[in-house]
C-alpha cells in the first residue's frame, strides 16, 4: 500500500519468489505400487534428503514437493525391494508462482506384444535409428523390444506390412521414443498410426 493525495491504494510489485510446487510420480506401469521411501538427490549425485515426504492417491500416483528451480533425481524404494528412479526438472516460470516440471521415469528399455497376428513384415524407416536405440523382433513372434544405445535422444518409426484397421484409428506400425533429463533416460515403445473419421 502507498498513499497517494491523501488515500491508501495498493501496489504490485514484481517478486521473483515462487511457491512449492507439487509434483506426481506415475506408478501406473508398476506392478508393485507401495512406496516404502522417496531419496531426493541432485543430477551429480548430492543426496538432499534421505526421506522426502510424499502423498499417494488413486494407486497410480505419488506427489512429492520442490521448493527451488534445478534437475533432481527422486528414487522410490519399493516394498518389494525395487528402487525406481525419476528425473525431476523445476523451472522458472514469469506466467506463475509455480515452477513448470517436467518429470521422466528411468526406463533403459521397453518391450511390446502387438496382439493382432496378421502384421506382417516390419520396416524402420528411421535412418541411423542405431544411434537412439537397438532395436530387435522376437523369431516368429509380433514381440518388439527397443534397448537404449545411449548416443542421443530422439524417435524411430517402424512400419507394419499390413496395417491394423480400427473403429476409429489406423496403426500404421509402432514409434519408439527416447528422451532424456539430466543423466535419467527413457525408451517407450508405443501406437503409431492416425485417427479416421469412420
Amino acid at each position: 500500500m502507498k498513499e497517494e493525495n491523501g488515500e491508501l491504494k495498493p501496489t504490485l510489485k514484481q517478486t521473483d519468489d515462487y511457491l512449492p510446487t507439487k509434483i506426481d510420480l506415475s506408478l501406473y506401469e508398476l506392478t508393485n505400487k507401495t512406496v516404502n521411501n522417496i531419496t531426493l538427490s541432485t543430477m551429480e549425485g548430492q543426496r538432499l534428503s534421505d526421506n522426502v515426504p510424499f502423498e499417494k492417491y488413486n494407486d497410480y500416483y505419488v506427489s512429492v514437493v520442490i521448493d527451488k528451480p534445478g534437475q533432481y533425481i527422486a528414487t522410490l524404494e519399493l516394498a518389494d525391494g525395487q528402487h525406481i528412479r525419476y528425473a525431476i526438472e523445476a523451472k522458472t516460470n514469469p506466467d506463475s508462482f509455480f515452477y513448470t516440471i517436467e518429470t521422466l521415469k528411468e526406463q533403459l528399455s521397453d518391450t511390446y506384444t502387438e496382439l493382432t497376428p496378421n502384421i506382417g513384415k516390419h520396416k524402420i524407416t528411421t535412418k541411423n535409428y542405431e544411434q537412439i536405440a537397438s532395436i530387435t523382433r522376437g523369431p516368429g513372434t509380433n514381440t518388439f523390444h527397443a534397448e537404449l544405445t545411449g548416443q542421443k535422444e530422439g524417435s524411430v518409426i517402424m512400419e507394419y506390412e499390413n496395417s491394423i484397421v480400427m473403429e476409429t484409428a489406423v496403426q500404421t506400425g509402432l514409434s519408439v521414443v527416447v528422451k532424456k533429463i539430466g543423466v535419467i533416460w527413457n525408451v517407450d515403445i508405443g501406437f503409431n498410426g492416425f485417427t479416421t473419421d469412420m
